[in-house]
C-alpha cells in the first residue's frame, strides 16, 4: 500500500515593504523599514553635524536658516554671558569689526578683547534681544539682525573720559554679519550714537535750549567761515 506523501510547504515569502512605499529615516540616523520593528543604523549618515561644520558647508551658497538661527541665539547669550570668551570663539581669528561705539575698524580678536572690555566695563548689566532676522542674503554667507539693548551706565567711559552717570538707556541696532567656516568673518554694528550720548546727557534734548544754542552757535561759525 503507497503511503501518501504530504507535499512540502513552500518558504514564507519575507516580509518587504509595498512599492512606491520608502523606508522611513529617523531624526537620529536609523532606517525603519515598514513591516519590520528592528531599527537598524543608516551607515551613510553619521551623527549629526557640528554648528561649525555646517558653517563651513555653506561658506560658499546661501546659509541654511536653521544653522543661521542656531548661531544667532548662540552669538546673543555669548554678549548676554558678558563672557570675552565666547564671543570671541564665534569670531575668525582674522576678524574685521566696525562698531559705531568704537573709533577705528577692529582687525583680530586682540582688538576685539579691548573693546568688550571697554564696553562692558560702562555698562556691566548691557543685555541684548533680537527684534527681528535674522534676514539671509541672497548673494553670499551673510545675515543681518535688528536687536535692542539695556543697559545701566555704572562705569567710566575711557576713552573719551565719561565718568559713570548712573543712567539707565535703552537703544536699538543692525548686525550685518559674514560668515567663513562656519564663523563670523566680518563684522558690522549699527547704534545711533547721538542717541545714545543725549540719554546719558552728554548732548542736549532734541528741541532743549541747549540744543537751540548749539545749533546757533554752530551758524554762526559757519557764517564767519565763509566770510
Amino acid at each position: 500500500m503507497r503511503t501518501k506523501q504530504t507535499p512540502a510547504r513552500p518558504p514564507t515569502p519575507r516580509r518587504r515593504h509595498s512599492p512606491g512605499t520608502p523606508p522611513h529615516i529617523t531624526n537620529r540616523g536609523h532606517v525603519i523599514t515598514p513591516g519590520h520593528s528592528t531599527i537598524t543604523p543608516d551607515k551613510t549618515d553619521p551623527s549629526p553635524p557640528s554648528l561649525e561644520s555646517r558653517g563651513e558647508q555653506t561658506s560658499a551658497q546661501k546659509l541654511d536658516p536653521a544653522w543661521v538661527d542656531e548661531f544667532a541665539e548662540l552669538w546673543g547669550n555669548a554678549w548676554n554671558a558678558h563672557d570675552p570668551a565666547q564671543v570671541l570663539e564665534l569670531l575668525t581669528d582674522d576678524i574685521v569689526y566696525d562698531d559705531s561705539a568704537w573709533p577705528k575698524t577692529m582687525r583680530g580678536k586682540a582688538d576685539v578683547r579691548e573693546f568688550l572690555d571697554h564696553g562692558w566695563r560702562a555698562f556691566p548689566d548691557l543685555t541684548f534681544e533680537l527684534i527681528a532676522g535674522p534676514h539671509i542674503a541672497g548673494d553670499g554667507p551673510r545675515a543681518a539682525y535688528w536687536w535692542k539693548a539695556t543697559a545701566t551706565h555704572q562705569g567710566p567711559i575711557d576713552p573719551p573720559g565719561i565718568p559713570a552717570t548712573g543712567k539707565q538707556i535703552e537703544f536699538d541696532g543692525v548686525d550685518i554679519h559674514d560668515y567663513r567656516d562656519g564663523k563670523i568673518a566680518k563684522l558690522r554694528i549699527i547704534v545711533n550714537m547721538n542717541d545714545i550720548a543725549t540719554q546719558l546727557g552728554i548732548l542736549p534734548g532734541p528741541g532743549s535750549t541747549a540744543e537751540k544754542i548749539m545749533v546757533g552757535m554752530h551758524k554762526l561759525r559757519s557764517r564767519h567761515t565763509r566770510s
